[in-house]
């Protein structure tokens, strides 16, 4: 936009100059005669036939990057003399700084539509090895009446997809493949990650205030538009869109069909200890983050709050239930002030900070651990729930439907990269004392 303003500015000296000058008042003058133009109205003019240059110019320079990006030969061969002219024209007319990693989503091209024929040639060579010969002759004879009779409307339809939607593909797949499936999330659509080997700190409190930071500073970096796009070759640009995922997502039960909600405005995360929810938060008005020391002062009064108590509250395992079943078990704990409440401070939480008193060592041990829990403390509709475990250890629970591992990997490269502690595993940086905001209940709800 400032751009735009500035062309428009620059035209419009221009045409000033050239007015004074007599240039512009004697072409008007042989175009139009009658017209008697003074220098305001050459400012506007200018001002508008510059803002419009320019404009076109950006649109135009923008359908050709798209066209250049459309070309995909370049990964799938050995370089030859037109994929050097190809990367050349596309440096050319591509910003030399890095955009970030959702700042190229208008130079990307839209996903094309197979064509018809294409598409069931594929769907053949991929089953024929699952099915026997007869089998596989009556897979061929109902491609045939599919391309015979509903595929060609399929298609068009697909193609008026195409013409509204940047991906066609993208809200089907996440809709179909993710929110209309009524099982469980917890084994059939969440994933988990672990952290290293060996933990760098061995403090639970240390390491979780440390990571915490961390995943604050990625949110910050990335919301300014300031984290790099991971460029193929130093060249082509990968779609952003689903990073805006990683923050603030939660997915929410509904008959038939869930929906994915965000809340970027969000500056609060929670922390769950022993069934306990803690809503804490973790920017101030100005979008500044706390630093590792004083999120270590939040997290020691939050497990000093709890204590050793047992408060057995095991209302998360409500989220591993089937979808259909959950939606109506929500909407009997909506109905109560407290519950709903809580839920909406689960909800629109940046991520939810597990502080769990479990100290797995194997492989299997963490990942069964941070894949199940122990029904009181996963809220698994959350995006991105991070565990913390008594001995250090540091994983996370993702849910999938618009976090594929591919986003989520980013950051916990990013936090691994990052975090930092003493030689015996404490945070150098103590921080200053802040009091924690009292935890979130949930009230039992009975229903018959």
């Amino acid at each position: 936009m400032a751009t735009l303003f500035i062309s428009g500015v620059a035209g419009a000296i221009l045409a000033v100059t050239l007015w004074k000058l007599g240039i512009l008042e004697n072409v008007v003058a042989e175009q139009f005669p009658v017209a008697n133009l003074g220098w305001a109205s050459y400012t506007v003019l200018g001002f508008v036939g510059g803002a419009t240059i320019w404009y076109a110019l950006s649109f135009l320079r923008i359908r050709v990057i798209r066209l250049l990006l459309s070309y995909d030969h370049w990964f799938i061969r050995k370089p030859n003399v037109f994929d050097y002219l190809w990367a050349m024209c596309l440096k050319v007319l591509m910003d030399s700084k890095n955009l970030g990693i959702r700042g190229y989503q208008d130079m990307l091209p839209a996903l094309p539509v197979p064509p018809l024929k294409a598409t069931c040639r594929k769907f053949l060579v991929t089953v024929k090895p699952l099915l026997n010969d007869e089998e596989y002759s009556e897979a061929k004879q109902a491609v045939m009446e599919f391309l015979n009779e509903k595929g060609p409307y399929i298609q068009r339809m697909l193609c008026l997809q195409a013409w509204r939607s940047r991906n066609w593909c993208s809200d089907y797949w996440v809709e179909y493949a993710y929110l209309r499936g009524r099982a469980s999330i917890l084994i059939n659509s969440n994933y988990f990650a672990l952290d290293s080997t060996e933990p760098t700190s061995p403090h639970q409190l240390d390491r979780a205030a440390m990571r915490m930071h961390f995943v604050l500073k990625f949110f910050m970096v990335e919301r300014a538009g300031k984290l790099p796009n991971a460029l193929a070759r130093n060249l082509v640009p990968f779609c952003g869109h689903y990073f805006a995922y990683v923050f603030g997502s939660s997915r929410i039960p509904h008959k038939n069909c869930d929906e994915v909600q965000l809340h970027h405005e969000s500056r609060h995360m929670v922390v769950i200890r022993k069934g306990q929810y803690f809503k804490v938060t973790v920017l101030d008005e100005s979008g500044r983050i706390m630093s590792p020391g004083q999120l270590k002062s939040i997290l020691q009064k939050i497990v000093d709050t709890v204590g050793d108590e047992e408060k057995n509250n095991y209302i998360s395992s409500l989220t591993a239930q089937d979808r259909d079943v959950w939606a109506q078990q929500r909407e009997i704990l909506l109905q109560n002030p407290i519950n709903s409440k809580t839920i909406e401070a689960l909800d629109t939480s940046l991520f939810i900070c597990c502080l769990d008193e479990t100290r797995p060592e194997s492989v299997v041990e963490r990942a069964n651990d941070c894949f199940v829990g122990n029904g009181s403390n996963r809220w698994l509709d959350k995006g991105v729930s991070y565990v913390f475990n008594a001995n250090g250890r540091a994983s996370a629970n993702v849910e999938h439907s618009c976090l594929d591992a591919t986003v989520t990997a980013q950051v916990w490269e990013y936090i691994g990269h990052m975090e930092d502690y003493d030689d015996h595993g404490y945070l150098v940086d103590k921080g200053s004392e802040i009091i924690a905001e009292p935890p979130i209940k949930y009230t039992a709800v009975s229903h018959t």
